[in-house]
């Protein structure tokens, strides 16, 4: 779980639940320090350095989401809604459904 971005320093903190000091080892280790480093790289577009925490308590439940407007999201219509709203977006129908492929022989 991503818990800090730091630009100036270059670093991404991510944290370990408590109890994961074994995954927290194995992400630690040079070569996969390496791989998240390159994939930081590719996915955020700019050199992050990963560092690694453990946490002293389990992370509490998640947010709910909000709209833009910071009111709670009920259910997923609601939300899908409010996407479209924000981004004047239009849901496109697929008239002709995929069709399994028939096999040539």
């Amino acid at each position: 779980k991503p818990i800090g971005i730091d630009t100036g320093a270059g670093t991404v903190t991510i944290a370990f639940p408590p109890g994961s000091a074994f995954n927290l080892r194995k992400a630690d280790d040079k070569d996969n320090r390496v791989v998240v480093g390159e994939a930081l790289l590719a996915v955020l577009g700019a050199p992050l350095r990963p560092v690694y925490a453990m946490l002293d308590s389990e992370p509490g439940p998640a947010a709910e989401p909000t709209g833009g407007d910071g009111t709670p999201v009920s259910n997923e219509n609601e939300l899908v809604e409010r996407f479209i709203a924000e981004f004047d977006a239009e849901v496109v129908v697929d008239d002709e459904p995929d069709q399994p492929m028939e096999e040539t022989s």
